[in-house]
């Protein structure tokens, strides 16, 4: 069976030096100690400290972790804050552009109780957020990201303890939520990803369960349906970053719910998808996570 972790060796995307160039896949060393293996992690960019940041997933066993790491572009840094999340899989997870801060939302705890709780990561420490209502649901499987020009975070979708899907758009602003009530949005779903493309000021939205192929764009107040093509299609448990030093979105793995786990690699450009074909490929695999390095400017897996 393919993998569904990418633990202890990491793999960068070798990035052409101009927008359109082509990518290739290469595996990188990671230090004496990276983190153990895993899935349905959680990964993000910390643009201010030119960081990524790794936190919890299940491990081969199917243990929840509580771990957090950092990636500086040459070693993984396993950090010891005074306070962490409780150990979780499939929560959401983005770095907040308005914010400076990478926070982390929901997922499902260790007893399987679906959570509803805020976190934010400030370099050193996490420090959980009191939210008032109205809020979010409990839910798992959400997608998270900014890069629109208010800045704010947005969270759309995910999954609750019962199986019910959300298709509902949130806004935060670092203080409180607010729910969005835009005229069109993405059917519910959950397993889908969200990618903040900063050059366009608009977030990408893509699959998941009760979405599969589909490709929509957020620009702060509304959802736009993009033109189906032929490509990726249909995908779920896929990872997907903006890449910022080709002003690419990428999208990596998943399912289809054909194929079990996939290692294709595609690019959107704000109008389209495109394949990229690599000389090298990874390993396939479904509940990973793409991030972008910008101390290397790589997109890593």
């Amino acid at each position: 069976m393919p993998s569904r972790s990418f633990f202890p060796s990491l793999v960068v995307a070798t990035l052409g030096a101009a927008a359109g160039a082509q990518s290739q896949w290469e595996r990188t060393l990671t230090g004496p100690t990276p983190p153990a293996a895993r899935f349905e992690h959680a990964l993000a960019e910390d643009f201010d400290r030119r960081e990524v940041v790794l936190f919890g997933g299940r491990d081969p066993n199917g243990v929840l972790l509580a771990d957090t790491w950092t990636w500086d572009g040459s070693a993984w840094i396993h950090r010891n804050p005074t306070l962490s999340p409780p150990a979780r899989r499939n929560a959401a997870f983005a770095w907040h552009h308005s914010g400076r801060r990478v926070v982390l939302f929901g997922g499902v705890d260790a007893q399987g109780v679906v959570l509803d709780d805020l976190w934010d990561w400030d370099g050193s420490n996490w420090a959980q957020v009191v939210q008032a209502s109205p809020r979010p649901a409990a839910r798992a499987g959400a997608a998270l990201a900014s890069g629109t020009a208010d800045g704010a975070l947005v969270l759309f979708g995910g999954i609750d303890a019962l199986g019910v899907l959300f298709g509902d758009t949130w806004l935060w602003d670092g203080t409180q939520w607010q729910l969005a009530t835009p005229a069109i949005a993405p059917s519910a779903r959950f397993g889908h990803r969200l990618a903040g493309d900063a050059a366009r000021e608009r977030l990408v939205l893509y699959g998941g369960f009760g979405g599969s192929a589909d490709t929509w764009l957020w620009d702060g107040g509304a959802w736009f349906l993009v033109a189906q093509g032929s490509l990726p299609g249909p995908r779920m448990r896929h990872a997907m970053t903006w890449d910022a030093a080709r002003a690419r979105v990428v999208l990596h793995g998943g399912t289809d719910g054909l194929v079990y786990a996939r290692n294709d690699t595609f690019e959107f450009d704000g109008v389209a998808w495109e394949r990229r074909t690599t000389a090298v490929l990874p390993a396939a695999v479904v509940d990973a996570a793409l991030a972008f390095d910008a101390a290397r400017e790589r997109t890593i897996r």
